[in-house]
């Protein structure tokens, strides 16, 4: 038996059956659909963590649960970072809060539904999706891919091109908007940033729909990030 479908079933179920998406003002021209597969690259300190957890905090206000898996720098590092910013303050501000401010700043940031976790590269997808389960999370922040396939035998370029085709079928499967933080290589003087500069593997700019390119370094006095990406 055959089944056909025509013009009359999709616009059915656009109808019926209209995409969620989220926003966020980081990126305020993309709309980020629940299957989205998102990559996040710069020049070095351009400040591609500390905006991906911008993103986090700004999602987790709007009680979308998020899951950051700090590959590159580990939990304390990125969760001290991420206070850090949500407190909006200096590192060197943070060494001289007392305990009792951070107890008082953080009244509200204990509430946020923002999970971490630090698996291996085999065991990314069941991590995901465990979260998944267990917190609802929608928004995944993977930071940094290439550190995902550090202690994998096979060639580099293979290995992070196999684990973003896995990612982005976990995307699609759960579904799950997904966030990957991803280094370039070196650029030549006078150079600037492109598709082309991605480091790793072409998969870095072919399986994402959205691919956000960084090319002026952060200054670490601020985080007006909205000024200039």
């Amino acid at each position: 038996k055959y089944e056909f479908n025509n013009i009359p079933d999709v616009i059915a179920d656009m109808i019926s059956n209209p995409r969620e998406y989220i926003t966020t003002k980081f990126f305020p021209e993309v709309r980020i659909y629940k299957d989205n597969l998102t990559v996040l690259t710069g020049v070095t300190n351009s400040g591609k963590s500390s905006i991906a957890l911008n993103i986090a905090l700004e999602l987790a206000g709007k009680e979308i649960p998020v899951l950051i898996l700090p590959l590159e720098r580990g939990f304390f590092t990125v969760g001290r970072r991420l206070v850090q910013i949500a407190f909006g303050k200096t590192e060197e501000q943070m060494e001289f809060t007392s305990k009792e401010e951070i107890l008082k700043l953080s009244s509200e940031l204990v509430q946020l539904p923002i999970y971490f976790a630090m698996p291996e590269r085999h065991k990314l997808a069941e991590t995901i999706s465990r979260a998944q389960r267990l917190f609802g999370v929608k928004y995944v922040i993977v930071d940094q891919i290439d550190q995902a396939v550090r202690n994998i035998g096979a060639n580099k370029e293979v290995a992070i091109s196999d684990t973003m085709r896995d990612l982005k079928k976990l995307t699609e499967s759960l579904p799950v908007s997904m966030l990957v933080v991803s280094h370039i290589r070196k650029l030549m003087p006078g150079e600037k940033i492109s598709m082309d500069a991605l480091k790793g593997s072409n998969s870095l700019s072919t399986d994402p729909e959205t691919v956000v390119l960084i090319d002026r370094e952060h200054d670490e006095s601020s985080d007006a990030w909205s000024d200039w990406i």
